[in-house]
């Protein structure tokens, strides 16, 4: 029994002489962790924007390569003559850029969906992506943008109407 008394007394005495954590201990972990938030939060945000710019960068490419695969296959048809051309540059979800053969216009968005200007042939792209690193819509231009590298674009070369080869710029407009 008195061995029993011992043990329970000397386990109240650990209890008694294990101490908390201090307030200035606490304050001091808080004061890293804040340091830690600053230095790392920036870091974070600018590697998730640069990825949505690569991001836009590789739906860019996709839809270029799209049309371009939309006209070599329109060429070799051995029914259709000459080729298909870009007759209106603008927005590409919607009907805002035009797609056309010298006798049939559409939409691109509709073309590269449908694959035909009819409407019931297989497509090229599943569905125009939305950007992600901006606001607005993927357009095609005739001029290149400016120097601003954080509007991703790409170049891609299609025939004119009047059966040369053109450069044209897919990009982010609002």
């Amino acid at each position: 029994m008195r061995q029993m008394r011992m043990k329970i007394s000397n386990v109240k005495q650990k209890l008694r002489d294990q101490r908390g954590v201090t307030l200035i201990e606490m304050l001091a972990v808080v004061v890293i962790l804040a340091i830690l938030a600053a230095v790392g939060v920036p870091i974070v945000l600018a590697q998730i924007q640069k990825a949505r710019v690569n991001t836009d960068k590789s739906n860019e490419q996709l839809i270029a390569d799209a049309l371009q695969r939309a006209e070599y296959d329109y060429q070799s048809n051995s029914t259709n003559q000459g080729s298909l051309y870009i007759s209106t540059p603008g927005a590409i979800n919607g009907n805002t850029a035009q797609i056309s053969n010298g006798t049939n216009t559409t939409a691109v968005y509709s073309y590269l969906l449908n694959g035909s200007f009819s409407g019931n042939g297989t497509g090229y792209i599943t569905s125009i992506p939305t950007p992600q690193s901006q606001t607005g819509n993927f357009t095609i231009v005739s001029n290149a943008p400016g120097n601003n590298t954080s509007t991703p674009y790409v170049t891609f070369t299609y025939p004119n109407n009047t059966g040369g080869l053109q450069s044209w710029y897919i990009t982010i407009q609002p």
